[in-house]
């Protein structure tokens, strides 16, 4: 999805394995994901290459902003009542967690920052932090 103007952001949690059932992750945290695979899936429709591994992934809207703390403050929300499910999925399924923030950045710069709140969450899920950052080309 191509954008004109302006940085659009996105925040991401995710729980990967070696071979699980995604199906499983929904139900014990009640809570439907943004996507799901297994391993050997393909990664997108109709390609060749397959995930090594499941995942389970829950994904806040790519939005207009140049706030990535704001996405990543929304997903923390949202995660933190769960976090003892989490631990115990994580735990009986010996997955590994990533919190994710993604921005496509044109003619403006992000605010990338992590509130202390957001961090605790984080810390309590046993996740990793990655950010990608993607530099479009400006329009001249």
């Amino acid at each position: 999805m191509p954008i004109e103007t302006g940085t659009e952001v996105f925040a991401e949690f995710t729980l990967t394995g070696e071979n699980f059932d995604p199906d499983e992750v929904t139900r014990r945290l009640g809570l439907e994901p943004t996507k799901s695979w297994k391993a050997g899936d393909p990664r997108v429709p109709g390609a060749t290459i397959r995930h090594k591994v499941a995942g389970w992934r829950l994904r806040t809207p790519r939005e207009k902003s140049s706030d990535v703390g704001l996405h990543v403050a929304a997903l923390a929300e949202r995660l933190k009542p769960l976090i003892p499910r989490i631990n115990a999925v994580q735990q009986a399924l010996q997955l590994e967690a990533e919190l994710s923030c993604v921005v496509y950045i044109k003619d403006q710069s992000p605010a990338v920052y992590f509130e202390r709140a957001v961090l605790d969450v984080v810390e309590a899920l046993k996740a990793e932090i990655d950010i990608d950052i993607y530099v479009l080309p400006t329009s001249e």
